[in-house]
């Protein structure tokens, strides 16, 4: 069984940012490392969406398990290279949306059965640094993805995500796990310190010191071991009447704490969480560390606007935008602000809304003629011809909708949300009880689904929308 332990340095403010999923629970460990050539807020939302990208297609993707496990390995790179042209070009419909394009180079790192996948974008490497074999007798450094004599190049054409609009040539690199191995993840000018006359683990971790004295961000650390070569032979354990006391006194005070404090006292000790991503310098990690308890998820009111009609169907939303339908009218409000930054009306009573890819909208009006619009200014780029029919809905809202623990980080357990009448729900996907409720003074018209980014649902009510943050106690 191998024993993982991951260090990892980054500065937000300085662009350079990693997010990991290295716990006992996920099968397939994860990281993600990223540098800005950007600062500031417009890095932090790129940021924020490729993150978004990622778990919305790699954790959540359709695609189905190979049946023989030779051919995992496939189903594991078809998974990445999906999911990073997603990624490729949901990043390429910010910049434009932006008018603002600038360099992140990506590292995205999967460990799965003692197999390293590795997908590179742009100027960060990824060193491997493995121990002495029988075979060979040698420490053994070396290079993951692009070949690094090219990486050093500026002038040379490197895959980057969403600079071109093109399609991005993605490769999956592996690495097989045989024995102990070190993995370093860092900017490529900085990798040119390592070489191949390393030749202890000493020499390796001064060379790690000097990395992080001399503030190299992002840079991070994985330790792969095997538990079979650390341990050591244990005596064997035998039944005396010393050894049932001891084990009889371990039961007992175990059992009157479990009393005394209660079954959640139990579960906040045994019950391990999942990372977040924050602005740490220099977070070591180590998951035989369990935590002392688990947040509980509340629901608060955030602010309210109010609309110039009665709004007619549940909200939909991007990164920057909510969408309102007011009966054959479509609004397009800025999160951030409130500000309205268009509006247009159709033929008939707006029946459906969907968000596309390329910054454009597709809408359906109760007659099945169909809107393309563009998201930036709302201009109609064309009107269909072609009559479709769409069943009549009726206007009540959602009964339950999902929240995913895996795109919520800051979430242990799935959980889901239920409306009935003036009332919201916050119930657990594992055990069934109601975490949270809150009562509203209204009916409740209509619910959006789960906003990952911001953290939050929208109401209707009438003409007023609400913002309700999901918040951690």
């Amino acid at each position: 069984m191998k024993n993982i332990k991951i260090e990892k340095i980054f500065s937000i403010q300085d662009g350079s940012f990693i997010y990991t999923d290295f716990f006992e629970s996920t099968s397939e460990k994860v990281a993600l490392v990223f540098k800005t050539t950007e600062r500031g807020l417009i890095a932090e939302q790129a940021i924020t969406l490729l993150l978004q990208t990622f778990q919305e297609n790699f954790y959540k993707g359709n695609y189905k398990p190979l049946e023989k496990s030779s051919q995992f390995g496939d189903y594991i790179k078809e998974r990445l290279k999906k999911t990073v042209i997603e990624m490729h070009w949901r990043l390429a419909a910010f910049f434009n949306r932006e008018n603002h394009k600038f360099e992140i180079s990506t590292i995205i790192l999967i460990i799965k059965n003692d197999i390293i996948y590795v997908v590179q974008s742009g100027r960060i490497m990824v060193i491997t640094y493995s121990g002495k074999s029988k075979r060979t007798n040698l420490n053994k450094v070396e290079y993951i993805g692009l070949d690094i004599n090219k990486l050093y190049e500026e002038s040379h054409q490197l895959p980057i995500m969403g600079i071109r609009e093109e399609e991005l040539r993605i490769k999956v690199y592996t690495k097989e796990i045989q024995k102990d191995i070190k993995v370093v993840i860092l900017p490529i000018f900085s990798s040119s310190k390592f070489n191949t006359n390393i030749k202890t683990n000493s020499e390796f971790k001064n060379l790690i010191s000097k990395l992080i004295k001399s503030n190299t961000k992002p840079l991070l650390i994985i330790n792969i071991t095997d538990d079979l070569h650390k341990s050591k032979r244990k005596k064997k354990f035998r039944i005396t009447t010393k050894n049932s006391a001891l084990t009889m006194i371990i039961v007992i005070l175990v059992a009157g704490m479990y009393v005394f404090f209660g079954r959640r006292w139990m579960q906040g000790i045994f019950t391990s969480g999942k990372e977040l991503i924050d602005e740490s310098k220099r977070t070591l990690i180590d998951y035989t560390v369990l935590l002392p308890r688990i947040p509980i998820p509340k629901l608060e009111e955030n602010w309210k606007w109010t609309a110039p009609a009665t709004i007619t169907g549940a909200p939909i939303f991007d990164f920057d935008n909510i969408y309102l339908i007011m009966g054959k009218e479509l609004l397009c409000l800025r999160k951030n602000d409130r500000h309205i930054r268009w509006s247009q009306i159709c033929s008939y009573p707006i029946a459906d809304i969907k968000l596309l890819r390329e910054e454009k909208i597709l809408l359906v009006d109760e007659h099945g003629i169909q809107y393309l619009i563009k998201k930036v200014k709302g201009d109609f780029l064309w009107k269909g011809e072609a009559i479709i029919k769409i069943p009549k809905k009726n206007r009540q809202t959602p009964k339950i909708i999902y929240i995913d623990y895996i795109d919520d980080g800051r979430l242990q357990e799935n959980y889901y949300v239920a409306i009935d009448e003036n009332t919201m729900m916050i119930i657990s996907g594992e055990k069934g009880n109601t975490i949270a409720q809150k009562d509203f003074n209204q009916k409740i018209d209509f619910i959006s689904e789960y906003d990952y980014i911001e953290k939050c649902f929208y109401l209707v009510f009438g003409k007023k929308i609400l913002k309700v943050n999901l918040l951690l106690s």
